[in-house]
């Protein structure tokens, strides 16, 4: 016999003796806020470039470039603003998890959270300082 399907999706709780479900929905609305934000700067960007008879550049506005850039309006700049959008939302998700970790306690998770967001900083830090 299989199981029930549901539109809830089974989450299995972490072990922290702790209720996480704080921590989850904040980390998930950071997300949600984080795409959306994203996704809207991103089409203002390519409706400029397509309605300002603008082209996109090959490459992302350097960081040193971005706030002139967009203060200019260019489609660019604003396309780039969304990339790094969309690169520090999961950056701001963990730090949101830590900070819930550390909030209740559990600095296991903390650091574990803080470890992650190492990873991501390793891997994000090299295209921002290109």
């Amino acid at each position: 016999m299989t199981a029930p399907i549901t539109d809830e999706p089974i989450v299995e709780p972490i072990s922290t003796g702790r209720d996480t479900t704080p921590i989850r929905n904040s980390a998930a609305s950071v997300l949600s806020w984080g795409f959306r934000i994203s996704v809207v700067v991103l089409a203002i960007g390519l409706a400029i470039a397509a309605f300002g008879d603008q082209t996109l550049a090959v490459k992302a506005t350097s960081l040193e470039d971005l706030i002139p850039d967009l203060l200019d309006g260019k489609a660019s700049a604003i396309v780039s603003l969304a990339i790094l959008a969309m690169m520090i939302t999961p950056v701001v998700a963990v730090l949101v998890v830590a900070r819930g970790f550390h909030k209740i306690g559990d600095r296991r998770y903390a650091r574990i959270s803080f470890v992650v967001l190492l990873v991501l900083a390793a891997s994000i830090a090299p295209s921002l300082l290109r």
